[in-house]
């Protein structure tokens, strides 16, 4: 299972939909992401994927 994660992870690239500076911890049973903006709607970590592209 690990060697298909990292094989299918290494095919992509991941970079954050929104400024660093809006992420904050929110803490209950588990520490998990937030915007600061949109607390209310609970955990999120809004990301942009894209497949990397091989050039050679």
């Amino acid at each position: 299972m690990k060697a298909l994660l990292f094989t299918l992870i290494r095919g992509f690239q991941f970079e954050l939909a929104v400024p660093q500076e809006e992420i904050v911890r929110r803490s209950a049973a588990v520490t998990r992401p937030v915007i600061k903006s949109e607390i209310d709607k609970g955990g999120q970590m809004p990301m942009i994927i894209r497949p990397v592209s091989h050039t050679v």
